[in-house]
């Protein structure tokens, strides 16, 4: 059996494309992960209970498609593979980032939200999870927010009183087309991001000539990085192949 870890269109990809040929199960800390007619789990996960998930399915890859930002899961993960002794592989994509003399680059959300204090409209594309860190800023700038469509996410900003016009609730990826309409329909001054599926927003803030924030990714190291389609398939046969695992 395949574990792959998704919370990304890519991981789902991924799992659908093995799942052609081999059994694979998927597991995402949200329902948006489930896919149809693959073995599906969403809930977060702790090294206990991903030790147990590998155990009870028999599972002898991990593929680790988890978002840039998700570095819990990818920790436990290597960590769970390292003591059952498994294949752990990491898929990412490498993004070749669009220049623009008016990225910001910073180290965390407390630094992004130093630099925030300048402007007034404000644009967050960096989920729910950390938005309490703005908190104080939300106070007294107008924000806009862009999160999943659920729950959990849509109570977080009714904690932190981001009014219901102020919050778009919606699954990407999005393209420059739709950050464009979003960020001008709202008159932003800044668009603040994490430093993942960039370019997108990136083409949209150069078009109305408005500064993008970018929080830069955790340093992990991981082992086996894979940044293509072909060689994260190839990897997988050649397991397969050495294991007899199905």
């Amino acid at each position: 059996m395949i574990l792959v870890l998704s919370g990304t269109s890519m991981g789902n990809k991924i799992a659908k494309i093995l799942s052609k040929e081999y059994n694979v199960i998927i597991s995402s800390k949200t329902k948006y992960g489930v896919v149809e007619n693959i073995k599906s789990i969403y809930g977060a996960l702790n090294n206990r209970k991903l030790e147990n998930l590998v155990k009870d399915n028999n599972v002898k890859i991990i593929i680790d498609a988890t978002h840039d930002f998700a570095q819990e899961i990818s920790k436990i993960a290597i960590n769970v593979a390292d003591a059952l002794g498994i294949k752990y592989l990491r898929y990412t994509e490498k993004e070749n980032i669009e220049k623009y003399e008016k990225i910001i680059y910073v180290n965390s959300h407390n630094e992004a939200q130093k630099i925030c204090e300048k402007f007034k409209r404000i644009f967050f594309t960096i989920g729910s999870k950390n938005l309490h860190i703005y908190k104080e800023l939300i106070k007294k700038k107008i924000v806009f927010v862009r999160i999943l469509p659920i729950l959990e996410s849509i109570e977080i900003c009714e904690k932190l009183n981001i009014p219901p016009k102020n919050i778009i609730a919606m699954q990407g990826p999005f393209s420059k087309n739709l950050n464009y309409i979003l960020f001008k329909e709202k008159q932003v001054d800044v668009v603040v991001s994490k430093e993942s599926n960039l370019n997108e927003k990136i083409k949209a803030v150069k078009m109305l000539n408005i500064p993008i924030i970018v929080i830069k990714k955790p340093n992990i190291n991981y082992p086996n990085t894979i940044y293509s389609m072909d060689k994260l398939i190839q990897e997988v046969e050649n397991e397969i192949k050495s294991s007899g695992i199905r």
